[in-house]
């Protein structure tokens, strides 16, 4: 399981896109979660495919989850790769469109996740864990926490606040989470940046041809432009780094 966190804006449903796109590249195959129950992320994930309230991740947690035969329905495959599963709230819905959901049911998801077919689940998850329990449980339990940081003041108060509370949590694992600059615009002043947060292996630049991928519902690989392509270089090298630790 793999979890991306980070501050607003960060990029965090076009890396784990990206992710699963390089994953599908190893033969692997990876189902996206969005954590978050303000934006529905089927409609961003998944654009122009018309997908009913049952068939949103709401409705599905907002009941017990007894086997992997529950998830039939709430996982809906992209059409540009049959490796990439998406789950997410569908357009319209609202964090009132179901009643509070219950931690045991969202346990119940985590663990016969871990034991579906796929190889990856890759949460996209909200940017305050305080709020959303589905948050807190996938940085908890992920092998992989990804916290992804605009390289800008906005970073720097965004781990200046969350940081705060959540190093208190040894459950969180925050020292061990992967940290990656993104977006890194040719201004950003990364070096100022590095001196509060702390280094970081990755570094994902912003590229016009990825926004529009994502915007489109296609798959972040095969960029043609220079930051596209670093982008793309980026991201492959994170996703055989994963693979090559299972």
């Amino acid at each position: 399981m793999i979890a991306v966190w980070g501050s607003n804006g960060s990029g965090k449903k076009t890396l784990a896109l990206a992710l699963a796109t390089q994953m599908a590249r190893f033969q692997k195959n990876s189902v996206l979660i969005s954590t978050d129950s303000s934006t529905p992320a089927i409609p961003v994930f998944l654009p122009g495919k018309q997908i009913e309230s049952d068939g949103s991740l709401g409705g599905l947690i907002s009941k017990p989850i007894n086997s992997v035969n529950a998830l039939k329905g709430h996982i809906h495959i992209h059409p540009k790769s049959d490796r990439i599963g998406v789950m997410g709230i569908t357009s319209g819905e609202t964090p009132l469109s179901y009643r509070s959901f219950i931690r045991e049911n969202m346990m119940s998801l985590l663990r016969i996740l871990n034991d579906s077919p796929f190889d990856y689940v890759i949460f996209c998850c909200q940017s305050n864990p305080l709020m959303d329990t589905l948050t807190q449980l996938s940085l908890q339990t992920s092998e992989y926490a990804i916290r992804m940081i605009t390289p800008d003041v906005r970073g720097i108060e965004f781990e200046r606040a969350q940081l705060s509370w959540l190093k208190g949590i040894p459950e969180m694992r925050v020292d061990k989470q992967i940290r990656i600059f993104s977006p890194v615009f040719r201004i950003s002043p990364v070096d100022e940046i590095k001196a509060f947060t702390g280094d970081s292996e990755y570094m994902l630049p912003f590229s016009e041809e990825v926004h529009s991928k994502m915007l489109a519902g296609q798959l972040i690989s095969g960029c043609k432009d220079r930051y596209g392509i670093q982008y793309d270089k980026q991201t492959g090298r994170l996703a055989e780094w994963i693979v090559s630790q299972d």
